[in-house]
């Protein structure tokens, strides 16, 4: 799971809090930095190499918005900080931003997956690739969309495409059980079982009740002719969730059964 942009700045804000203690004497009642007014000014132009260059814009806003964000008690004997002090504060802040953007960022990404994984639900499969591809726009390495994309491709019966997406996801995160059923699920529509089973074998081993990576290898084993493997598989199904739509797709012989 990811780092949060909160826990993330509050590391980040030690680790300053740590260099500014080392290189000057200034005093901080708290390990939070403060509203001090000019203060993200003085320290931007205070870079070397940037003499009597105006800040302003997008950046300087952040910085004065992160300095502000952060109330505490007042910086007390300005005059001694140093020019490291400065840049070491704007640095951390700077990467406080840069943190915080990624994460709207990933939570965009992550609304559209949502949307995406709805309309998949709901049989717009269609819809559900444009939501998977905006995710995409906005991050072309995530997992989540490319398998969702991947699904939806495989309900199209557009087995050979949803691989290709699948196996990106796989690349990146190789131990993701749902691309891995699903390219089992890939694999066995275009009538290649044996390769289905080492994907499903995967995504079991990951999770023994990963109730799509039981359907699947139940179907493929019926498909080799292994009938008394399919049905354990298929029992399992069962017993793990009886209501489960996806035990729509095993052997209609074993549904009867049940």
């Amino acid at each position: 799971m990811p780092i949060t942009s909160i826990g993330m700045e509050t590391i980040l804000l030690k680790a300053a809090y740590i260099a500014i203690v080392d290189s000057t004497t200034i005093l901080i009642k708290s390990m939070q930095f403060v509203d001090v007014g000019g203060l993200a000014s003085d320290a931007l132009t205070a870079t070397v190499g940037i003499p009597d260059a105006p800040i302003t814009g997008t950046v300087l806003n952040d910085v004065y918005y992160i300095l502000r964000k952060y109330n505490s008690s007042k910086i007390e004997d300005m005059e001694t900080v140093s020019k490291y002090t400065i840049i070491s504060i704007v640095f951390v802040a700077i990467i406080c931003i840069l943190i915080n953007g990624n994460t709207e960022v990933v939570a965009e990404g992550s609304k559209w997956v949502s949307k995406g994984d709805a309309l998949n639900r709901m049989g717009n499969f269609s819809q559900a690739i444009t939501a998977y591809d905006t995710a995409l726009k906005i991050d072309p390495n995530y997992v989540n969309a490319l398998d969702g994309k991947g699904w939806s491709l495989n309900e199209l019966g557009k087995y050979t495409q949803a691989i290709i997406y699948l196996d990106k996801a796989l690349k990146i995160d190789p131990t993701y059980k749902w691309s891995l059923s699903n390219i089992g699920w890939s694999l066995n529509e275009l009538g290649k079982y044996t390769q289905a089973i080492i994907y499903l074998d995967k995504a079991l081993k990951i999770d023994p009740n990963h109730l799509d990576g039981l359907v699947f290898k139940a179907q493929a084993l019926y498909n080799i002719g292994n009938y008394t493997g399919a049905k354990y598989y298929s029992d399992k199904a069962f017993d793990i969730d009886p209501k489960s739509p996806a035990l729509k797709r095993l052997p209609e012989v074993f549904r009867k059964a049940q």
